[in-house]
């Protein structure tokens, strides 16, 4: 079979998956998980999976994943197929469905305007002026805050072998907190449950 095809289909389908946004219990900001369903596609007739090649993971962002990181979401996806009641195949030619999956992490910068105290409540203000400048607590107008975030992002699409096109994707998000970046909280278990929540079952 002509794998090649699928990879094609996968990089076509990852920039808009990372658009897209994921819920866990432990994020620090949660939004709905993103996810795409071909309604044409007979999911009763799909009794097995496989990876779509050898290395099924398109990593992304600005931030390294880990090997060890990769290897834990690949197992973790694999289990909640098997959960599912979908059988593992090793050889992509012999399943029914492909599977990959997308993962990144990146900085992202938040910017605020902060309207100043002073000039605020300078009308306000009765006591302690002999010890500003003349217009000192006028001059102290808004300003711009920024704010430093990490987030993570994750999504997995699952192809049909036979007519080699995407029928199910789920995709999303969520800010890491220092215990994800420090490895002291290990959620990776859970936010693929989360995602694959809606892959039908059998």
């Amino acid at each position: 079979m002509d794998v090649r095809s699928l990879w094609i289909a996968r990089r076509i389908a990852v920039p808009f998956v990372l658009a897209s946004i994921l819920t866990t219990a432990s994020c620090n900001s949660s939004s709905p998980i993103d996810i795409d369903q071909d309604e044409s596609a007979d999911f009763s007739a799909y009794q097995s999976f496989a990876w779509s090649g050898d290395d099924p993971v398109a990593v992304t962002g600005q931030l390294p994943i880990p090997s060890e990181t990769l290897q834990e979401i690949k197992s973790s996806i694999r289990r909640e197929m098997q959960a599912k009641g979908y059988s593992y195949e090793r050889e992509v030619a012999d399943a029914d469905l492909a599977l990959t999956f997308s993962v990144g992490a990146g900085a992202t910068i938040e910017q605020r305007i902060v309207t100043g105290f002073l000039a605020e409540n300078s009308q306000q203000w009765e006591w302690g002026r002999q010890y500003f400048e003349y217009g000192e607590v006028g001059r102290s107008g808004p300003r711009v805050a920024y704010r430093a975030e990490t987030t993570g992002e994750l999504a997995v699409i699952a192809f049909d072998i036979y007519e080699r096109r995407p029928v199910w994707r789920a995709a999303g998000q969520r800010v890491l907190g220092r215990d994800d970046l420090s490895g002291e909280r290990d959620t990776i278990a859970e936010d693929v449950r989360r995602l694959m929540e809606g892959f039908p079952s059998r």
